[in-house]
């Protein structure tokens, strides 16, 4: 009979940690990034970018989110250098849970210094009437900012919001919500939106356009094609930002606006709908990036996240 004890699986460690990374898998494996409870320090001592990758069982980033509490244990025993999750533990972690360990969601940019919770947008109206148009593209979606597909009245609110703006009868709990998200937001401001407007890809360049060929609005950026004018001074607030979602022939993908002209640690700060489920603040990799356009005849603006922190992955469609 084989012992145990001289093999990683006669000392089975468990442990306990947070996500803090669901995107940052160089290799694209569906590895999230997780501080460990015990084992690893602060952000300030051990940086999110340099704690291990954790593989996923059974659906990786599909199935995780930034900022979850998991459970999973060391494949290498008492090395402990090879993390694995096992699932998730009862959903997300508080702000102050976070500024107390210090596992928190950073990024270096113009919005200074951030805390609090992804949540709901800090003038939520509490009469329960549905949130208003601001000024600008990007504090009108931040106006929605906590909003769940799954919360009854926030469900109310977005399927209103989508019919009244863009005349879809989509129900967010079932079918993906990002493209009418935006062209709600885009057309309570009076800006045009695609008339395939529950599509991601309609609001893409002509290159990465599923729906047309001219694309739409004015091209800032576009893969391939533009790649030396990906930076700060061209992308501005307000922007449409268009990501690929599985392989870029599959015709899918993800839209949202951008929040920040910057792009801090690579990623690309941005507010849109069904992300985790939700409208969140969130970055994803520039890596994934199809295009940036620019709605016709868009003004400048800038938005103030005003204490709202953003997440470093979750789900999108």
């Amino acid at each position: 009979m084989r012992d145990l004890n001289n093999t990683p699986y006669g000392q089975f460690i468990w442990w306990v940690g947070v996500v803090e990374d669901a995107f940052g898998d160089p290799s694209e494996l569906g590895r999230v990034r997780v501080r460990i409870y015990g084992f690893h320090p602060t952000s300030g001592v051990l940086p999110t970018e340099e704690l291990p990758l954790a593989p996923v069982l059974n659906g990786g980033v599909a199935k995780i989110n930034a900022g979850e509490m998991v459970l999973g244990f060391f494949m290498d025993s008492v090395d402990a250098q090879q993390p694995f999750i096992l699932g998730v533990i009862g959903g997300s972690v508080s702000s102050a849970f976070y500024a107390a360990t210090g596992a928190v969601n950073r990024f270096m940019g113009s919005f200074g210094q951030l805390s609090g919770d992804n949540a709901a947008a800090a003038d939520r109206p509490t009469d329960g009437s549905c949130p208003q148009p601001k000024q600008g593209l990007a504090n009108s979606a931040a106006a929605w900012l906590g909003y769940r597909e799954k919360v009854p009245a926030d469900r109310a609110c977005l399927m209103n919001l989508f019919k009244t703006r863009v005349n879809s009868s989509i129900d967010p709990s079932k079918t993906p919500w990002c493209g009418a998200f935006v062209g709600s937001i885009l057309s309570s401001l009076g800006y045009p939106y695609p008339k395939a407007v529950n599509s991601s890809r309609a609001f893409a360049s002509p290159k990465y356009n599923t729906h047309n060929k001219n694309g739409y609005g004015t091209t800032i950026w576009e893969k391939g094609t533009k790649e030396s004018q990906l930076d700060a001074a061209n992308v501005q607030v307000g922007d449409i930002a268009v990501f690929k979602r599985g392989p870029i022939s599959s015709g899918f993908g993800h839209v949202a606006i951008v929040a920040q002209p910057g792009f801090p640690g690579n990623r690309v700060v941005i507010l849109g709908g069904n992300q985790s489920d939700s409208v969140t603040l969130t970055k994803k990799s520039v890596n994934d990036l199809l295009s940036i356009t620019r709605p016709p005849g868009k003004k400048p603006e800038t938005y103030d996240p005003k204490g709202v922190a953003v997440s470093t992955g979750g789900k999108t469609s």
